[in-house]
């Protein structure tokens, strides 16, 4: 029987980027694999015939060079946590071509995953703030109605980015007043309550800004003025623009409204569990990541629920 021809790195790379969507990965995260696994390939270059030939010793080159600048494509080192992204990205490529049969030997098994420091504090909004933010998105204009209705799904809800751009119209509840989440990250699903003012936005997008003639065949909630699926970048621009407008230094992004939403709901006494559902953690530790609580704040939410602050001495 003739010995298989080696996999070559653009093959192999095709191969797992179709395993990772049928795991049902989101594109964003998909994207992240292959972008590092094809910057090891270029950086391989004519040395390296594929996957097949790379050995640990090499990969541990890569990662020292990332770290110490000679291999990033910046020129600069790179962060350890940028470093622990490689890494992880690279570990799970090559272990996917060792249980596939491509690969004899794992060589990524060994391969450290440098320790960082703690992620500073994520960005979050004050409540005024927040409400400066969703006046500069109700700005004139055609898209004025979609645009405010947007932005306070984003900070009524928390949703991701991609799962707020993925809504199509029948995933929103009017009677209800309740958002459907089928497309969630990992493809979990779940339901998230919308307060009076959300609902009351997006009620009057749908009403007088998605019209039915605008709106054609597309399925999608939120739309272009051209009737397609509103992107990732136009969300971007409308949320940079508000925050200009609303006189708002700190960088404003989904994430922030994200953020923003799980902290505002904690100080006003939500519990984390509750939390959790709502951003549709799997982990409870990832939503305290999430929580921006000065230590005056972390002592008050203690002492007002913690069940021996009330007993009698």
């Amino acid at each position: 029987m003739p010995r298989r021809s080696p996999l070559t790195w653009q093959a192999a790379i095709e191969r797992f980027q179709t395993h990772l969507r049928a795991r049902n990965l989101s594109p964003l995260t998909v994207y992240g694999y292959r972008l590092e696994v094809e910057r090891l390939a270029s950086w391989l270059g004519e040395a390296s015939a594929g996957p097949a030939s790379v050995t640990s010793d090499r990969l541990r080159g890569y990662q020292a060079g990332l770290l110490a600048g000679t291999a990033s494509r910046s020129g600069r080192p790179l962060s350890g946590r940028s470093v622990y992204r490689v890494a992880c990205s690279l570990s799970a490529f090559f272990a996917w071509l060792t249980r596939e049969g491509e690969l004899v030997r794992d060589p990524a098994a060994g391969l450290e995953r440098p320790r960082y420091g703690e992620r500073p504090p994520g960005v979050v909004l004050t409540p005024d703030e927040a409400r400066r933010l969703l006046e500069a998105a109700d700005a004139s204009g055609p898209a004025a109605l979609r645009n405010r209705a947007l932005v306070e799904l984003l900070y009524a809800t928390g949703l991701r980015r991609a799962e707020a751009l993925a809504l199509d119209l029948g995933e929103y509840d009017p009677g209800e007043r309740l958002i459907v989440v089928r497309r969630g990250k990992g493809g979990k699903g779940r339901q998230v309550p919308l307060v009076r003012s959300a609902a009351l936005r997006l009620d009057a997008y749908l009403a007088h800004g998605r019209t039915p003639e605008r709106g054609g065949t597309c399925s999608a909630l939120f739309l272009t003025r051209y009737g397609k699926r509103l992107g990732s970048a136009s969300l971007m621009r409308l949320l940079h623009r508000s925050a200009e407008q609303a006189g708002i230094t700190k960088p404003v992004t989904p994430h922030t409204l994200r953020r923003s939403f799980a902290t505002h709901l904690l100080q006003a006494g939500v519990d984390l569990r509750s939390i959790q559902l709502l951003l549709g953690h799997s982990k409870l530790s990832t939503t305290a990541t999430y929580l921006c609580l000065n230590p005056e704040e972390l002592r008050r939410e203690i002492l007002l629920h913690h069940p021996r602050e009330r007993l009698d001495p």
